[in-house]
């Protein structure tokens, strides 16, 4: 049990750092009418679940200017689409209005392939849930069996209930249960009297309902931030900024779906571009390699979120990160650079060619150097983007030294970190590799491989 007694603003700076950086998803229960109040409506959700019937439900989550609160009474809404701040989708599991009548096994069936939508918008680890009002004891609600086997496939610590008294946590009940699993955590005070004793729910960033579909989600300080398509329009030839649609954009369902994605994720993230599913915990097709984690510090040291005591790290150079080919360093790469993605503080920029020249008065590198300085100015004066030039070839590296050099002699702020099959002279800060898999990691490489195998 979670108390929240006397740490009422820490809660509610948590919730402002999730409405801010992830995605936020409202169930409203059998109870909860009189627990949603103006303060709770008005949050920036994502897209709100619930077992209510009320006709006028949607009225209360439209009082925000900019927003549009849709009913979704069919399963056979997109899904792809329900993770919308401006056009609120209010999934109706029970339907809308008085219904004397029980559901029917086909209704049922209906609602609970609603319910399972939660497994889809939760299950990439990056969304919260946030439940208030639930009582199993309602006919009208949701049965707890019902709940818990789409609840139980969410990822560790994803949903929150509020309103429940400690003393009403009873063994096999819902709420306890997916506590001890270690997927839910409990608060015994209702979210409205918590958003009314802190002021700092205020301190919410702006939300901009005008979003574009074609903006992309990146992350800065901290802060999620819309990016319009001009700012890469000029690059996306040859580099891309790392969003949350690439993160989260695949989900993969199936023995013989995660057996062909394993497959690609081996095939393309070397030849192409890198697979960000495969990085992804709920797949985990990413077999760590033991260079990894010096890698990452580096990178982190370099983009000054962190101090090496006594280490050696020049920031005034770049990252090259050396080592023969099939060795595995274009994975590693996107690895480093999903890493830093999680952390919500640095834009990143890709880029997988082994031909491309920076020359400073060439057009490649004026839009390269252009695109930057958008990124930058999304963040803090602080702030660092990191630019990952996967260039692995036997052509001189000094094209990596002369990008960095341009770059910083421009005033961008950035950290690079590019690849090599060949350790060149001591202007780069080098990591060097062999190619060996951390052995507590091989027996999950060969069942994937054996997966693949037995598919074929």
């Amino acid at each position: 049990m979670s108390s929240v007694n006397g740490k009422e603003n820490q809660l509610v700076n948590q919730l402002k750092f999730w409405f801010n950086r992830d995605g936020m998803i409202l169930y409203l229960g059998q109870n909860s009418c009189s627990e949603l109040t103006k303060e709770i409506a008005d949050l920036p959700w994502n897209c709100v679940f619930t077992s209510l019937r009320k006709d006028d439900l949607a009225d209360m989550f439209a009082k925000v200017e900019g927003r549009l609160p849709i009913n979704i009474i069919s399963a056979d809404a997109p899904r792809e689409k329900l993770m919308n701040r401006s056009d609120l989708s209010i999934i109706r599991l029970n339907g809308v209005g008085i219904n004397e009548n029980k559901l029917s096994i086909k209704q049922m069936a209906q609602r609970n392939h609603m319910l399972s939508w939660l497994s889809y918008l939760v299950g990439n680890g990056f969304n919260h849930l946030i439940i208030i009002g639930y009582d199993a004891s309602n006919e009208e609600e949701i049965p707890s069996s019902d709940m818990y086997t789409i609840l139980n496939k969410l990822p560790k610590d994803s949903v929150r209930f509020f309103g429940i008294p400690e003393e009403k946590l009873i063994d096999e009940d819902l709420p306890q249960v997916l506590i001890e699993d270690r997927i839910a955590q409990s608060y015994d005070m209702a979210l409205g009297d918590i958003l009314l004793k802190s002021a700092k729910i205020e301190e919410l960033d702006e939300i901009v309902y005008e979003r574009k579909e074609t903006d992309k989600i990146i992350y800065a300080n901290g802060k999620s931030v819309y990016m319009p398509k001009d700012w890469t329009n000029e690059c996306s030839k040859f580099a891309y900024v790392l969003n949350e649609e690439d993160v989260n954009g695949t989900v993969i369902y199936g023995r013989e779906q995660r057996a062909e994605a394993f497959y690609q994720f081996l095939k393309k993230s070397a030849t192409e571009w890198p697979q960000w599913y495969g990085y992804n915990k709920k797949h985990d097709f990413h077999v760590k390699r033991e260079y990894e984690d010096l890698l990452y510090t580096m990178v982190k040291a370099q983009l000054g979120d962190i101090h090496i005591e006594g280490g050696h790290v020049d920031r005034e150079k770049s990252i090259l990160l050396c080592g023969h080919p099939g060795s595995s360093k274009s994975i590693t790469l996107g690895a480093i650079a999903l890493r830093v993605f999680l952390e919500w503080k640095h834009p990143i920029v890709y880029i997988k060619n082994a031909d491309l020249t920076f020359s400073q008065n060439s057009s490649t590198y004026k839009r390269l150097s252009a695109m930057l300085q958008k990124l930058e100015a999304a963040g803090s004066e602080e702030q660092k983007v990191l630019l990952i030039w996967d260039c692995s070839s036997y052509n001189p590296t000094y094209r990596a030294e002369e990008l960095y050099n341009n770059l910083v002699n421009d005033g961008r702020k950035v950290v690079l970190l590019s690849s090599a099959y060949e350790q060149p002279q001591d202007f780069y800060n080098t990591c060097e590799k062999q190619a060996k898999i951390d052995i507590p990691r091989t027996g999950k490489l060969f069942k994937i491989i054996q997966v693949f195998e037995q598919s074929n």
